[in-house]
Parts: structure tokens; sequence; C-alpha cells
């Protein structure tokens, strides 16, 4: 009878290990598609931006005669702006695939446990 009810238990946590995982995977799901919606809506945001300025800033250049120094400034703020969205958009990046080998851990470890409590059944 013990066996018979250990069995069962050990079923239930299997069951409820199985949920936990599924609940998760759907997590990280919607997780990463918020993510990549809040990223596509920052890139989005930015082209409009350095276009807008990249636009001023074409303007301004060709107003400009070659030999000005302010030409020179003006091309300079262009290069250091896209540079600095680069690095904005590197770090947006790199915290999401943290996040993101964070999560298939996490769900690693779930399926391990899946597995062992699998293995365990079928020795009793």
């Amino acid at each position: 009878m013990d066996l018979a009810e250990e069995k069962e238990a050990l079923l239930q946590q299997q069951e409820e290990l199985i949920k936990i995982q599924q609940k998760q995977s759907r997590q990280i799901e919607g997780s990463i598609k918020e993510q990549q919606g809040a990223i596509n809506i920052l890139i989005k945001n930015l082209r409009k931006k350095l276009t807008g300025l990249a636009r001023k800033e074409q303007v301004l250049v060709s107003e400009l005669s070659d030999d000005a120094p302010e030409r020179e400034t003006v091309v300079n703020r262009i290069i250091s702006r896209s540079k600095e969205t680069v690095a904005k958009l590197d770090t947006v990046m790199a915290t999401l695939k943290t996040k993101k080998a964070k999560l298939t851990t996490e769900q690693t470890g779930l399926k391990e446990d899946i597995k062992a409590l699998g293995e365990k059944l079928v020795t009793i």
C-alpha cells in the first residue's frame, strides 16, 4: 500500500511540475514578445528622432562652407549620436539575452526535476 501511495504522490508532483513548467514557458514567451515589442517601439522612435535631427543637420551642413569649423562640429555630433544610439540598443539586447538565459536555465531545471520524478516512478 505504501508503494502505491508513494507512486501516487510522485505522479502528483510530476503533474504539478509539468504545470509549473508550462506556465513558466507561457510567461517566458509573453515576456519575450513584450520586450521585443518595446524594443521595436524604441527603435522606431529613435529612427524618427535621428531622421529629424539628421535632416536639420544636413541642411545646416549644406549651408556651411567646406572649410567652416562648424561643419566639422555638426558632423561629429551626428557621428557621436549614432554611436550613442547603437550603444543603447546593444545594452537593451544584452539585457534581453541575460534574462532569456536565466529563464532558460530555470526551465531546464524544471525539466530535469520532471525527468528525475519520471525515472523514480519507473523504478517504483
